[in-house]
């Protein structure tokens, strides 16, 4: 019994020892497309792609209802515009190969035709470090 006390103790100092790096708070907030979850934004997006690659002349209900909840939820999580503008230009480049570029006319027509007012950009290839 001592032996295995003695091994507890041994184990908690050396715990204590050793440091173990915690992640920053800024590191945390460092959003980048290598550290990033696409699944829900891409899952939502998807429904718009047409209407913005300009092969739909209007959104869906799905897009619009998309739009919708995707801007509820980008203000509920830190640097969320960020995460999505990362997300969405994620989708561009892997999931919907080939696809014609998309027209940033479509791109603001959705916020007329869904009635929205957008928190997070929607693009093929922009600086999402600064959103």
């Amino acid at each position: 019994m001592a032996i295995k006390n003695q091994a507890i103790v041994f184990l908690m100092v050396i715990v204590l020892a050793v440091k173990i790096p915690l992640p920053s708070a800024t590191s945390i907030l460092d959003i980048t497309p290598q550290n990033v979850t696409c699944h829900d934004v891409i899952n939502y997006f998807a429904y718009c792609q047409e209407f913005v690659d300009g092969n739909e002349d209007d959104p869906t209900l799905m897009c619009c209802d998309n739009l919708h909840i995707m801007n509820e939820k980008v203000g509920q999580e830190e640097r969320g515009a960020r995460r999505y503008c990362y997300c969405i230009e994620v989708f561009c480049d892997t999931f919907s190969q080939p696809h014609p570029p998309y027209l940033a006319s479509r791109i603001e027509d959705l916020d007329k035709k869904c009635h929205i007012h957008r928190s997070f950009p929607i693009s093929e290839h922009m600086d999402c470090t600064n959103v």
